[in-house]
């Protein structure tokens, strides 16, 4: 019967001793209770110990050691030397924390990338967009002051004289006042950025293992609900175009889809949401019930819908007003059923 091993236990220490001492992985059946591809799994784990040792902070690597196999997950990022991602994972784990969170810390890591070089590249945009109205209108302002010049010179008659001087000066004070409000709002755009971009760095990967909690809590409540009221429900459903939906539900004729929030940061910084819209009759956000504002406004152009938390399990504050062909209903309900047979076949 082989032995039940976690990378912390005497066992587990015992192997790993072995191994740093030259024993082949190989080997390792042969003088313990394990089987090759737990062996192999302690190889792996000795090995990033080792590559932590080098490059991580000694707190850093004492909560990678108190994790064990559990931490497997992080090889991915250990094989880029992304050590940086690293430390930020682990300042958020416990001994607690289960293998699955800390997967979803690492889809975390990297969601968070991409929504700062997402917000970047729009912050970027919309100032070069004002930046460049703001040289068309300065180009606008010096040719009105050159025709204003010319008409000083020239003698024109005096009545026609003033009247264009008069409609000239109206226009150069429009362009001023124009290019004021523009520059007012590249100057309060800078300052947002600056003070969002830094909030985003400095958010542990946007949500704390609280949050997972929460977010795992409040994802099975909306399965169990939709579920109730004749929905196949999915979690973590993959879209055509490599977006991950929290929930994915259907039935004969409708596509809903609901996307978890716990947290009003990861609430405003969620750049992504609009690219489900495609993909479904109906979105909702699902959130506790003090994020209700937060949400109204984020959707208030858009006509999607909103849900809360209750007791029973969820409900419903706005429905969604939109009317949409979803793109790909039969092959997205085909592609559901796939991932919920695989699962119950296979466990993943």
């Amino acid at each position: 019967m082989k032995a039940t091993i976690t990378g912390t236990d005497a066992l587990s220490k015992r192997i790993l001793l072995d191994l740093d001492s030259g024993l082949k992985v190989s080997q390792v059946p042969e003088h313990y209770p394990v089987s090759l591809d737990q062996a192999k799994r302690l190889s792996r784990f000795r090995n990033m110990l080792e590559m932590a040792k080098k490059n991580l902070d000694e707190i850093a690597f004492k909560r990678l050691e108190s994790l064990g196999l559990k931490s497997l997950p992080l090889s991915s990022l250990f094989r880029k030397s992304d050590w940086e991602g690293i430390v930020e994972v682990l300042a958020i784990v416990t001994d607690e924390t289960k293998r699955e969170e800390l997967e979803f810390l690492i889809d975390g890591l990297e969601e968070k990338r991409k929504r700062l070089r997402e917000f970047k590249e729009e912050a970027d945009l919309d100032l070069k967009r004002l930046e460049f109205k703001d040289k068309s209108l300065q180009t606008r302002e010096r040719e009105f002051l050159r025709l204003q010049e010319e008409i000083n010179r020239k003698s024109v008659a005096l009545i026609d004289k003033k009247f264009t001087v008069h409609k000239i000066k109206e226009e150069l004070k429009e362009i001023k006042n124009e290019r004021a409000e523009i520059q007012r709002k590249i100057e309060n755009m800078k300052k947002r950025m600056v003070h969002s971009y830094k909030e985003m760095m400095e958010s542990p990967v946007f949500l704390s293992e609280l949050d997972l909690k929460r977010q795992k809590e409040l994802q099975e409540k909306a399965l169990k609900w939709l579920f109730q009221r004749g929905f196949v429900t999915v979690a973590d459903f993959t879209l055509p175009n490599g977006k991950k939906a929290d929930i994915f539900a259907f039935n004969e004729s409708q596509i809903v889809i609901l996307e978890v929030k716990v947290s009003h940061s990861d609430l405003m910084t969620d750049l992504k949401w609009e690219e489900y819209l495609p993909y479904c009759h109906d979105f909702y956000f699902f959130t506790p019930a003090e994020l209700t504002d937060p949400v109204s406004l984020k959707i208030k152009e858009a006509g999607c819908g909103q849900c809360v938390e209750t007791e029973e399990g969820l409900k419903i504050v706005k429905a969604d007003e939109r009317i949409n062909e979803v793109v790909g209903a039969d092959e997205l309900k085909f592609e559901a059923g796939q991932l919920l047979s695989r699962k119950f076949i296979y466990g993943y």
